[in-house]
């Protein structure tokens, strides 16, 4: 383990010196030294994948606690109630990714056309009725707007329907 953290140094260390060296300006740029701590960060790379698999294989615990690899549908689904599902929304700049998983390990996934700077209009418009902090009166607090709260769910939920039917509570 102490020679893979050795191993991980030394890869910062030449990449730091390589990025050094390739910021200088091109005249003062030596292209025999680029090769050569290019050569010696290949083999330092090699050298660590090759401890780290045998890590992997000598101490799967520790290879897992240090190196955690994706779960599964299924092995998320172990850790739900039958009334539970996962929902996760992540948008990026031009597009709005959904998914959901259920108890059963059943996924479903849309993308949908819409991204961040949409999105943030959307919830901006919601929050005015659902985070009312200029009211000081019940009759200060807009209406929450159920256009936009459907359009919301139709676009962002409603595909992931088969993987909620069984479900009472969403995370």
């Amino acid at each position: 383990i102490r020679a893979e953290q050795n191993l991980l140094k030394s890869i910062e260390t030449l990449e730091t010196a390589l990025s050094g060296h390739m910021a200088l300006p091109q005249e003062m740029q030596d292209k025999a030294v680029q090769e050569k701590i290019l050569a010696q960060l290949d083999q330092s790379r090699q050298a660590r994948e090759s401890l780290l698999e045998e890590v992997s294989t000598r101490y799967p615990d520790y290879a897992d606690l240090t190196r955690p690899r994706s779960i599964t549908p299924a092995e998320l689904a172990r850790f739900m109630n039958p009334d539970q599902a996962l929902v996760l929304i992540v948008t990026i700049s031009d597009s709005t990714h959904s998914y959901a998983v259920s108890e059963s390990g059943q996924v479903a996934y849309a993308r949908k056309e819409i991204g961040a700077t949409n999105l943030q209009q959307f919830v901006a418009i919601l929050r005015k009725a659902l985070d009312p902090k200029d009211a000081t009166v019940l009759g200060d607090i807009p209406d929450l707007d159920f256009t936009v709260t459907q359009a919301l769910y139709q676009e962002l939920i409603a595909p992931l329907e088969p993987a909620l039917e069984s479900a009472d509570e969403l995370y």
